[in-house]
């Protein structure tokens, strides 16, 4: 049983770290999202916020070249119940 938590662990930190969702970007030619398909939290995020990368846009058929500090996560979809369900 773990008695002390490790130096910098809290519980704001956890939640911080948890919020699961899908890393969006948006298509700098049309401005609508580019799903990327890549399910990431706030944490991963800002240990590669520096990286590049790449996505063919599905929107204006051209590669986009993004920092990963550009994009967001989506997970308010996840939270919504699908329309067939609420009926």
């Amino acid at each position: 049983m773990l008695r002390h938590a490790p130096a910098g662990y809290n519980a704001q930190t956890i939640q911080w770290r948890s919020v699961m969702g899908e890393l969006v970007f948006l298509c700098p030619r049309t401005a609508r999202e580019i799903e990327t398909g890549i399910n990431t939290d706030r944490g991963s995020i800002a240990r590669t916020r520096r990286r590049t990368i790449y996505l063919d846009c599905p929107h204006c058929q051209e590669t986009h070249s993004f920092k990963v500090s550009q994009g967001w996560i989506d997970n308010y979809a996840r939270s919504v119940p699908a329309l067939a369900e609420t009926a």
